[in-house]
């Protein structure tokens, strides 16, 4: 698999078997400076975004309707309380079809390969729980700080794997934030062997498929996915389409899954 341009993505994407922090990569990217709270404001109005509240992957899934340009203004105030706002996998270079002059995402392109960057959207405090995705990714790193902890796939077993149904990743049992040792005693081995890493604007993690891994926004933030779907990837995801059409028809894992309440 080749990179269309050249690029750190190219070096690492299938060739490191570790997560990778490139830093500063996209640190000259008008999205930098140019998403601000008020600039973002302004392109959402009039679209509605379906917003997550509080940690799905852990807790029970909840979700608000909002205006987009409400969410913008609510993410970057600062809030007494509640449960953290978090904008998850939402297609905003669709929706706001203007940031994509913003960015340039040619090296996060491959031959043979479908690449895919919805956006994640958080609160001061937001959280996304411990999980792993199936495919390779690249997490872009645009606003703000946050913090990632990422698991190898060998302590799979110690962070106890829940049947709960995520499109193309699989759950957590433990809310790897605030571990119920008790319950969970192996989860603090799979801790150690942990890498950690935090992210600030222009900062991208490589993140190799089946690594655990959970995020926590220590300010609001923007980041941009970049989960790439190779030619040996094509069965697999090929399977998490079926599921994912059984799982909304009521066939599979009814009420047991992140994206209903």
């Amino acid at each position: 698999m080749t990179a269309l341009a050249e690029g750190l993505p190219c070096e690492v994407l299938g060739n490191s078997p570790q997560p990778q922090i490139l830093r500063g990569l996209v640190k000259d990217w008008p999205a930098v400076t140019r998403w601000t709270p008020d600039y973002l404001e302004l392109l959402g109005a009039g679209k509605q975004a379906n917003v997550v509240r509080g940690n799905r992957e852990y807790g029970n899934p909840a979700f608000e309707s909002m205006p987009l340009a409400e969410f913008f203004r609510r993410c970057f105030t600062p809030d007494a309380g509640g449960p953290r706002l978090y904008l998850k996998e939402y297609d905003l270079l669709g929706e706001l079809p203007q940031l994509n002059d913003d960015i340039d995402l040619n090296m996060f392109e491959f031959d043979d390969a479908q690449s895919f960057h919805d956006a994640w959207v958080g609160q001061q405090g937001a959280r996304t729980g411990l999980h792993c995705d199936i495919f390779n990714n690249f997490l872009i790193h645009i606003t703000g700080v946050k913090q990632i902890d990422l698991i190898p796939p060998a302590c799979s077993a110690q962070v106890y794997p829940s049947p709960k149904f995520d499109y193309c990743a699989r759950l957590s049992r433990v809310d790897g934030f605030e571990p119920d040792l008790d319950r969970f005693p192996d989860f603090d081995s799979a801790m150690q062997a942990a890498v950690k890493y935090t992210m600030e604007p222009g900062d991208v993690v490589y993140i190799p498929r089946r690594w655990w891994h959970q995020v926590e926004c220590l300010s609001p933030t923007i980041s941009l996915s970049g989960f790439v779907v190779g030619r040996s990837d094509r069965v697999p995801y090929a399977i998490e389409r079926l599921l994912r059409r059984l799982h909304n028809l009521g066939l599979y894992k009814r009420g047991n899954c992140t994206c209903h309440e």
